[in-house]
Parts: C-alpha cells; structure tokens; sequence
C-alpha cells in the first residue's frame, strides 16, 4: 500500500498528515495551490513511501523516500 507522509507548513518537526490515497493527496495539493511537477508525479507513482513537504515560502514540493533524507533536503533547500 502507497503511503504520503506530508509535514504541513513547512515544518519537519511536526506530526505529518498520512495519505493512502494517491488521489487525494493530489486533489489536497490542488485545494493549496501547491505545485504538482510531472517529475513529482512520476517520484510519487514510483515509491511505496514517499515523505513530502513544501519549501519555505513556496509552493513546490521536496520529496523523498525516508524522514531523514527529507530532513536533509529540506535543510539544503532553506539555504537556498
């Protein structure tokens, strides 16, 4: 079963929404205009376990496969 770990708000820290279903989790980024990029659909369709969580400031997606790679991109992504 495909399962979306999201950290609302940017924050890393916080307990993320879990999301089983691809769908929704689309339809929950199109209600908060964040953007859905054909290389975010392709990684999302093609992982079990995908942690997700918007740059600061911005309505683009950080995806990973795990929570401390996702951290590590997250950090990378605010020194930007």
């Amino acid at each position: 079963m495909k399962t979306i770990r999201f950290y609302e708000m940017s924050d890393i820290d916080s307990h993320p929404y879990v999301i089983s279903n691809v769908e929704s989790f689309y339809s929950m980024c199109k209600a908060w205009n964040i953007k859905l990029t054909k290389a975010n659909i392709n990684y999302i369709e093609n992982n079990d376990s995908v942690y997700a969580i918007c740059k600061v400031g911005k309505p683009e997606l950080i995806l990973s496969s795990n929570y401390k790679q996702l951290r590590k991109n997250f950090s990378k992504s605010k020194r930007r």
